[in-house]
């Protein structure tokens, strides 16, 4: 159980990481005003993932 755990937490953290890379490279270019798709895109994802496991005990 400790290995899954530890497993999803460094998953999780490469993700933190690929979005603060993205948001930080979208800084750098200026367009600041795209943050919120990527945001929406980290809610969404986010959700599903808590969704899908909830609609598949069904």
């Amino acid at each position: 159980m400790f290995a899954s755990f530890l497993i999803t937490f460094r998953e999780g953290l490469e993700a933190f990481l690929l979005v603060g890379i993205i948001l930080s490279y979208m800084h750098k270019l200026g367009v600041r005003h795209f943050n919120k798709y990527v945001y929406l895109g980290v809610i969404l994802g986010s959700s599903f993932l808590l969704v899908l496991p909830l609609s598949s005990r069904w």
